[in-house]
Formats: C-alpha cells, sequence, structure tokens
C-alpha cells in the first residue's frame, strides 16, 4: 500500500543515514589513529626537518607546535566531517520553524562557549586548544544533530505506524485479519519500535548502529600504538639524521619503514576485523553504489530517449 511504501522509504533514510555516518567515522578513525603518528613525515618531506622534528636536540617551540598543531587538526577533521554530515541531515528533513529555530539557539550556545573557552585553551595549550576547542564544539553540534535526527524518526515513524494501522485495520473486516498479519510482520523489522522506545533509547540505538564494531575499534587502536611505537623507534632516522633540511638514504629508509609498519598494521587489525565484523555494512554501501548508478543510468536513458524524440 501506499502508507507501507512510505514507512519502507522511511526505514531506508533511516539506514542510509546511519551507513554514511559510519563511513565517515570509519574515515575518520583512519586520520586519528594512524595519521597522527605520520605528520612529521609529512612536514618533513613538506618543509624539512626543523618543522617536522621534536626531539631535545631541536627543541624550538614552532618544531613541536607544527608537527603536533596538524596531529591535532588530523582529529578535528574527524570531528568536523561527522557535525557536518548530521546537520546536513537535519537541515535538509526539518520542516518545522521551531526546529531550525532550535539548532540556531545551539549554534548560538555553542559559539558563546567557544568564545568564553578557546582564550583559557590556548593560553594553556597554544595553538592546539585553539583546536580542541573548535573540536569541543562540533561534538556538541553533532551530537545534539544526532538528536532531532532521533526526533524525526521517532515522528514519522509513529505517524507512519499510526497510518498503517488504520489500514490494516480495514483490511481485517475484508479478509479476516491476512493483511494484518502481514503488516505486524513488517512492522517487527523496522529499524524504531516506537511503541516502546524514547527519544533517549531511538538515539541511543542510532549512535551504536553509527560507530564501528568494538573490534575494529580496538583494530583502530592497537594501530595508533604500534605505528606510535614505530614513530619513536625510527624517530633518530626522521629527524636528526638530517641537520641540514634534506632528505638523505638513511631517513627514506627509516620513513619507509615506518610507512610500512602502518600499512601492514592497518591491514592485520582494522582490514581484516571489518571484513569479518563489518560484512553488512560493506554490502550496504555496495547496494548504495549499485542504486544510484542505475538511478543515473535510468535517467541518462529517458534524457537521451527525449533528445531523439526531439
Amino acid at each position: 500500500s501506499k502508507k507501507q511504501h512510505q514507512y519502507e522509504h522511511l526505514q531506508h533514510l533511516h539506514d542510509t543515514y546511519t551507513a554514511l555516518v559510519k563511513l565517515v567515522l570509519c574515515i575518520g578513525c583512519l586520520f586519528t589513529f594512524l595519521g597522527t603518528n605520520y605528520t612529521s613525515v609529512l612536514l618533513h618531506v613538506l618543509a624539512g626537518s626543523k618543522w617536522s622534528s621534536s626531539s631535545s636536540s631541536l627543541s624550538s617551540s614552532y618544531q613541536n607546535t607544527a608537527s603536533s598543531s596538524l596531529s591535532a587538526f588530523c582529529v578535528y577533521i574527524s570531528l568536523l566531517a561527522f557535525n557536518g554530515t548530521t546537520e546536513a541531515f537535519v537541515y535538509g528533513v526539518v520542516d518545522k520553524p521551531k526546529d531550525v529555530g532550535t539548532l540556531g539557539i545551539i549554534h548560538g550556545c555553542v559559539g558563546v562557549l567557544f568564545a568564553i573557552t578557546v582564550p583559557i585553551a590556548v593560553k594553556m595549550y597554544g595553538t592546539i586548544g585553539l583546536i580542541l576547542g573548535n573540536g569541543i564544539c562540533m561534538i556538541i553540534r553533532g551530537t545534539f544533530a544526532v538528536y532531532l535526527a532521533a526526533c524525526f524518526f521517532r515522528e514519522h515513524t509513529t505517524i507512519s505506524t499510526t497510518n498503517n494501522d488504520d489500514a490494516t485495520n480495514q483490511k481485517q473486516e475484508d479478509d479476516k485479519g491476512t493483511t494484518a498479519k502481514k503488516d505486524a510482520q513488517s512492522n517487527s523489522n523496522l529499524p524504531i519500535n516506537t511503541q516502546k522506545s524514547t527519544i533517549t533509547n531511538i538515539m541511543t540505538n542510532m549512535i551504536k548502529n553509527m560507530f564501528l564494531h568494538p573490534i575494529v575499534l580496538m583494530g583502530f587502536i592497537s594501530c595508533f600504538i604500534i605505528t606510535r611505537y614505530s614513530l619513536h623507534f625510527h624517530f633518530q632516522q626522521l629527524s636528526t639524521n638530517d641537520n641540514h633540511g634534506y632528505i638523505h638514504k638513511e631517513w627514506i629508509v627509516a620513513a619507509l619503514s615506518h610507512i610500512l609498519v602502518g600499512i601492514t598494521s592497518l591491514v592485520l587489525f582494522v582490514m581484516i576485523p571489518m571484513y569479518k565484523y563489518e560484512g553488512s555494512f560493506g554490502r550496504y554501501l555496495s547496494s548504495m553504489l549499485k542504486e544510484k548508478k542505475m538511478k543515473h543510468d535510468d535517467y541518462d536513458g529517458r534524457k537521451n530517449g527525449h533528445q531523439k524524440m526531439e
């Protein structure tokens, strides 16, 4: 029926939303747990050893600030992407002026919090304090955007469930409840159980679907520990062997070894667990791409057909 089709569309929207946020967080984990341990290598290649080193022999403040700030920015990029994805969805589906106004108030409050805390953070941690303040703001805004999304799914799913129940009651009078049983079976597979769940429960369930499997997260943490140790192990080659700002053969060998350690740990501790524990997530992304390609091909076909007719 039309109402059931609308309900299935809502379920598809819910699954797509959580899958995209999960994809963003997965990419963000690469920046957070791996990228942070390779900023010194990148800075060494782009700007020379005086900007990439953080050793005691090269202890100028701008050296530590450049590498550490870039590492902190890797974490901030993840939070920024999370906030951007969640807020984009909210702005796309929210149609009530009250909700839009509430979102604006939250942004204003976050701005005030940023203005108060950042001067203190900058005084204590320098450039990293500025990035830290922005990151905290992104977490607050992104979390509230998820809350608004949970409110949206709660409200629209309740409406759709009510409509489906009315249609089911009408069908029960005609075919002795056959359709009602089918509708009940369909409703049991919906992403949100509106009859028992509160907004908090729905939001908690959404966040759970957005995050990676705990074993995959542990794999990312393991990658961070291993690459951090690798960075310190190759520290002399990466920093102190190049006293004139040039890239020597020894530095290249050390850097390539460090990169190889990162790739190996990524495959062993992240890619393999993801294949085992996040296989359904990968298949869903693949189906999304195939569906998009089919719609694009269908659109091109109809467009070419109209052009030929003209």
